[in-house]
């Protein structure tokens, strides 16, 4: 194709700007053209607070933008990159080069792979020609969902803006399942709204549109997008095969955390402190990367993984295109959706913020801004566009918890440092670490244990089966009533070895003051039921007894902790989820917002009359 004939033609003479070589923290007396000296500090010091490990930052500004009067006399872009603190498990420096996953920013290279099959006029199997309008059954003979009417009426646009009627259903996605697949499982799972009432973020529509890309194009979605987008644009860093990137030499570790005490880290920010609780920070270990495969199949929600370098030539294209037809990203960066249309909800200085296709746009300080967030285990990214001052940036870390939190206050820096204060009207600095903090981060409650709990009649234990989830089955570990007990019997029942490592990591179980001080941290009224699931974000179910027949159910992700010998020497333990479960003699319902449902979609009723009506997802005992 013309596109492909013309690579290496763009590739030598595409104005990709002028590159101004990395700039890691340990250079304050350089002059940056795009990020303030002393904003480049204070990332530094905000990632040595909380404990991350790497950050790394690809920035894109127009010589034509206003908000840096020095560029008019240039004529390139400048592209810069920031590098912060280290890559990977060996004690690599972050670089320029180092390539990180990208995650849920990959649903912008989905997206605009079909919006480029709808340029193209691309014809149907049935000989109509793609359009944005073009129905999901018209392509895809194994679409299929529960709502009739849904199945029949779900469009492209519906898709890519998230307003199937249809929830996360996360926990549903087994690990390295193909994307036909999935797709022919969802009309197991359950819908939680009608179609196009109420914007739910879900994973499985971007699978879905990377089968089309695939069906219609004849290509898969990494090899489409490479041949039409990748290659031409130079991004000579960027795949969607972790296996590729790992050989590269420049893959980043995927780092994780266990035993975080939020309230520690509540409390030191409420004292102001600028070392934090260790407490706080819990412990941290690579897991090498977030999958041991190379990742293709979940190429469509996430797959992409780029370096700094090829985010700032990223985000230039996307602002000033030289590849990509315009009409395409026109068509992306329209809201069709609203993610937080709730005043009483949004952050200051920002608008309400609406959703495109795999794009967010909302206002802050009377400027649009496009951009989306991703996360992966152990990995996380966000972009920010201000297309009418034509700048923008891409951050990638290699942490979960903290790396999400410090993702969100380095980009409202970056803005701050970029768009505010403006008059003597707005003269105040906004706090954003200690904003994000306080309104983002939630210290869990549990609920109060009934004073006469009852027990549950039926047997717990056995397989349980739901079409949409597949198997689960459950064993009992018997919670002993004293700490001595508790101790005795989880040496005898270290054979379930998913719930001991729990155990040692203090997932389920507080041993801060040391092993001869083991106590329970949940409201745990009998025994525990434990269930392995091969799921890509967990990998077990715990059940706790709360009283009667209703349990609380706690979702765990386990990954091998690996040392600079690549030597695994434990493991790392998260708790993800917590909800309600109600067992019944045929079977277990899930509620708690165990399916995952957007803001504005109503909660799922606990009923313990109609369970299997009314749960989100319900297991039959078999």
């Amino acid at each position: 194709m013309k596109l492909q004939i013309l690579h290496t033609l763009f590739y030598l003479s595409c104005s990709c700007g002028t590159i101004i070589p990395q700039r890691p923290f340990t250079l304050p007396n350089e002059s940056s053209s795009i990020v303030s000296d002393s904003l480049i500090k204070k990332i530094e010091q905000l990632r040595t607070k909380w404990g991350v490990k790497g950050i790394s930052i690809g920035l894109a500004a127009s010589p034509n933008s206003t908000v840096f009067p020095s560029h008019s006399s240039r004529n390139d872009w400048i592209l810069e990159t920031l590098s912060f603190g280290e890559a990977d498990r060996y004690g690599n420096e972050v670089s320029s080069d180092t390539r990180f996953a990208i995650a849920s920013n990959s649903k912008l290279f989905t997206a605009l792979a079909v919006g480029l099959l709808v340029e193209n006029k691309t014809s149907l199997p049935n000989g109509d020609v793609l359009d944005w309008s073009t129905k999901v059954k018209d392509i895809l003979p194994e679409w299929k969902l529960m709502d009739e009417y849904a199945s029949d009426h779900v469009d492209l646009i519906d898709l890519g803006t998230m307003r199937s009627g249809m929830p996360r259903h996360d926990y549903s996605h087994d690990n390295h399942t193909e994307p036909k697949e999935l797709v022919a499982n969802m009309r197991n799972l359950r819908p939680s709204s009608e179609i196009r009432k109420d914007w739910q973020y879900n994973n499985h529509h971007y699978v879905t549109l990377a089968l089309i890309v695939e069906r219609l194009s004849g290509f898969t979605l990494p090899e489409y997008v490479k041949s039409h987008i990748i290659d031409p644009l130079g991004l000579i860093s960027t795949t969607y095969n972790s296996t590729e990137a790992l050989e590269s030499g420049n893959r980043s570790d995927s780092f994780l955390r266990t035993g975080v005490d939020l309230q520690a880290c509540e409390d030191s920010i409420e004292q102001e402190k600028e070392k934090l609780d260790p407490k706080c920070l819990g412990y941290l270990g690579s897991v090498g990367w977030w999958t041991d495969s190379n990742g293709l199949f979940e190429a469509g929600p996430g797959g992409v993984i780029m370096s700094a370098n090829d985010m700032a030539k990223w985000v230039k294209e996307l602002l000033s295109p030289e590849i990509l037809p315009p009409s395409v990203i026109d068509t992306v960066v329209t809201g069709y959706s609203i993610m937080e249309g709730n005043p009483k909800s949004l952050w200051p200085k920002h608008g309400i913020k609406g959703y495109g296709l795999g794009q967010w746009i909302y206002n802050y300080r009377d400027e649009i801004i496009n951009g989306h967030s991703g996360s992966l285990p152990g990995q996380q990214s966000y972009m920010v566009r201000i297309p009418k001052l034509q700048l923008g940036f891409m951050i990638a870390i290699n942490d979960d918890i903290f790396g999400a939190l410090l993702n969100e206050i380095i980009t409202n820096m970056i803005l701050e440092d970029f768009l505010g204060p403006k008059d003597h009207l707005d003269r105040k600095h906004i706090d954003w670490e200690n904003w994000i903090y306080q309104n983002q981060i939630i210290v869990p409650q549990y609920k109060h244990l009934p004073k006469y709990p009852q027990s549950f009649k039926g047997i717990i234990e056995g397989d349980y089966h739901d079409n949409g989830y597949g198997n689960l089955n459950l064993l009992k570990f018997q919670l002993p009533n004293s700490s001595d007990e508790m101790k005795n019997s989880y040496r005898q029942q270290r054979h379930h070895h998913h719930l001991s490592s729990i155990v040692e990591s203090s997932v389920l179980f507080d041993n801060s003051q040391g092993s001869e001080s083991v106590t329970p941290i949940l409201n745990v009224t009998g025994p525990i039921y434990l269930a392995e699931v091969n799921k890509l974000f967990i990998t077990s179910i715990l059940f706790t007894h709360f009283n009667g027949q209703l349990f609380n159910w706690t979702t765990i992700y386990t990954r091998d902790k690996l040392d600079e010998t690549d030597n695994i020497i434990g493991k790392i333990n998260q708790v993800i989820q917590t909800g309600t479960a109600i067992f019944t003699e045929e079977g277990v319902g899930m509620f708690g917002n165990f399916w995952g449902k957007g803001n504005t979609a109503k909660d799922s009723k606990v009923d313990e009359e109609n369970v299997k009506e009314n749960a989100e997802v319900w297991f039959d005992k078999l």
